[in-house]
């Protein structure tokens, strides 16, 4: 497969959006700052979701492979990609599947001991070896069955796992 342009699609951690974006102190901010065992986990994934975006981002310019990058429940027009990766968890895979219809999808779980990642089989230890079998044939997709939902006469967005 020739990849010259990939979209990469990432979440925000809940360290960004509840202290580093938050308009008010949270008492989100305290229990870290406490290291209270409830956030404990919130800062290391954190910086272990960025450590693995950095990463794959690192990898593609190296590898001159063109990305946009896009926020989970950002559209993007497909066709102007070869590849839509996903960076996060199955939320963020999800998300970006609603503006998937026709292009391959990777998803990278980049907190694999703290997200679930179902439909994400590649992580930061593996994704180079992903990227260079994708390119070279050597993985083949599996094809996931979507729901598709019809109100009133309209087709919805078709949706892998739910339909809210």
């Amino acid at each position: 497969m020739k990849i010259e342009h990939i979209a990469i699609v990432y979440k925000k951690s809940v360290y960004q959006k509840q202290v580093l974006e938050a308009k008010t102190t949270q008492p989100i901010s305290k229990l870290i700052e406490d290291n209270h065992p409830s956030v404990r986990k919130i800062l290391p994934s954190h910086h272990k979701h960025l450590e693995c975006l950095e990463y794959v981002q690192d990898f593609l310019t190296k590898e001159k492979i063109e990305f946009s990058l896009f926020q989970r429940n950002q559209n993007f027009d497909e066709s102007t990609f070869d590849l839509i990766l996903s960076v996060g968890g199955d939320g963020t895979f999800l998300d970006a599947s609603k503006n998937v219809s026709e292009k391959y999808m990777l998803g990278v779980n980049s907190c694999p001991n703290d997200s679930v990642g179902r439909f994400s089989a590649a992580y930061k230890e593996n994704f180079s070896d992903f990227i260079r079998d994708i390119i070279s044939d050597q993985i083949k997709p599996t094809v996931l069955t979507r729901l598709s939902v019809r109100l009133q006469g309209k087709t919805l967005i078709p949706a892998l796992n739910d339909v809210l």
